[in-house]
């Protein structure tokens, strides 16, 4: 058995958010990790990630400032009650360079499964990535979803977030 510890500095998360014509692009800081493999499974692992970090892409000035700040606002990810979000792997199996993983995510205190994939490299420890799309919805970050607000046109915002996550470990 051998546990990875996250290299926070080469490690990534970036997020994708759309609108009906705009997609908001970003990352968030992952601020601590570990996981453990006993041979070709996944046992268990935390990641936790610091949801005051989070910062827009595609703007600049007062746009960018204002949007990072609305997702840091009760709107969205009430950041002040909520500093951190935590991935915890529950299982996985690795095989052919390929991991499947089970996890819960929380955010805003809510807790749910999740599933992703990702590609394995072994490089002087482990190099993963892997995209997880959630429903913001689920965790309570409602601003703007058609599934609790009508008649929003073209300020409806998709409850789909996709993450990017680039992880190297030691």
């Amino acid at each position: 058995m051998t546990t990875y510890t996250v290299d926070t500095k080469k490690s990534t998360i970036q997020w994708t958010g759309r609108k009906v014509m705009t997609t908001h692009t970003g990352t968030v800081a992952l601020v601590s990790g570990k996981f453990t493999v006993d041979e070709n499974k996944i046992t268990g692992g935390l990641f936790e990630i610091d949801m005051s970090t989070i910062v827009d892409n595609d703007q600049s000035g007062d746009m960018k400032a204002m949007l990072e700040k609305h997702l840091k606002s009760e709107d969205f990810f009430a950041v002040q009650q909520f500093p951190k979000a935590v991935l915890r792997l529950i299982e996985g199996s690795i095989a052919g360079g390929k991991a499947a993983v089970t996890a819960q995510l929380t955010i805003k205190g809510k807790t749910h499964n999740v599933s992703l994939d990702a590609t394995i490299k072994q490089q002087h420890g482990i190099v993963a990535d892997a995209t997880l799309s959630i429903d913001r919805s689920l965790w309570d970050v409602r601003y703007g979803s058609g599934k609790f607000f009508k008649g929003l046109g073209d300020k409806l915002i998709s409850d789909d977030i996709e993450f990017t996550i680039h992880i190297v470990a030691v």
